[in-house]
């Protein structure tokens, strides 16, 4: 049985990937690594720094919202007045 790990579609399927834990502490904080932010924290707790985590990977994985349209073309004012 093979373990198949999940990466990104950018990511090269011939490379070798090291597994760690996203999870430390130093002296009574807690931080988590992603690769976006290397060192995220200070946390109180093992348990909060797993709940943000959590939530920092449903708001990367959340859609895009989509862009709005302009309607109409916006209109410029050309009309100089000299105050001299």
């Amino acid at each position: 049985m093979t373990n198949k790990v999940a990466c990104r579609e950018s990511d090269s399927e011939s490379r070798l990937y090291f597994r760690s834990d996203r999870f430390f502490q130093v002296g009574e904080s807690w931080y988590y690594m992603s690769r976006e932010n290397p060192n995220v924290g200070p946390y109180r707790s093992h348990k909060e720094a797993q709940a943000a985590l959590t939530s920092f990977l449903k708001r990367l994985n959340a859609p895009a919202a989509p862009v709005k349209e302009v309607a109409a073309k916006p209109t410029v004012n050309t009309k100089i007045k000299w105050l001299g």
